[in-house]
């Protein structure tokens, strides 16, 4: 909303007065400056319990696949792996992912907005500019990246360690 809010500034400029697209543009910046203090605040809040979760769900997961594939088939451990992994897709990693791809093409509407047309914006856009430059991400724990990435990892992991463990228990 925020990049179509840029994009959308200086399309229409010539119907508004000066003192609209300047209301206009102190509210972006305003917008802008607030969802980086929330995404700060939040994952300062949040970020050790969402490290601690997905640890959990990742071995809990890993631990329902192995017993999905030593024992008889039961339809509980099926319904864990699914219930399991669909949370960790459409609460963490797809949420995140969207509100990461939007944040950072922000510097992209700003840029293509055609602020240059305006030289009494030009602080102000540089200022948005500056402060978009930084990448826009979820850490948890300060060290994991919460997105696509880090879903498709935490599948991998647990693939894996089934694995691992049902070579192990094949071997004894």
């Amino acid at each position: 909303m925020l990049n179509d809010e840029f994009a959308a500034i200086y399309k229409n400029s010539e119907r508004f007065s000066i003192e609209v697209l300047n209301y206009k543009l102190q509210r972006c910046v305003d917008h802008h400056n607030y969802l980086n203090s929330f995404l700060n605040l939040f994952s300062e809040t949040f970020s050790l319990a969402i490290m601690i979760f997905i640890g959990n769900i990742t071995l809990s997961l890993c631990v329902v696949m192995y017993a999905i594939l030593a024992e008889s088939f039961n339809i509980n451990h099926c319904t864990h792996l699914i219930a399991g992994l669909n949370m960790i897709f459409t609460c963490y990693a797809w949420p995140a992912q969207e509100m990461m791809n939007e944040a950072n093409a922000v510097r992209n509407s700003v840029y293509l907005s055609d602020w240059h047309l305006y030289g009494e914006h030009h602080k102000h856009i540089l200022i948005v500019l500056m402060g978009s430059l930084k990448t826009i991400e979820f850490k948890a724990g300060g060290i994991l990246t919460i997105d696509m990435n880090m879903f498709l990892a935490s599948c991998k992991t647990m693939v894996s360690y089934c694995m691992f463990f049902r070579t192990i228990s094949l071997t004894d």
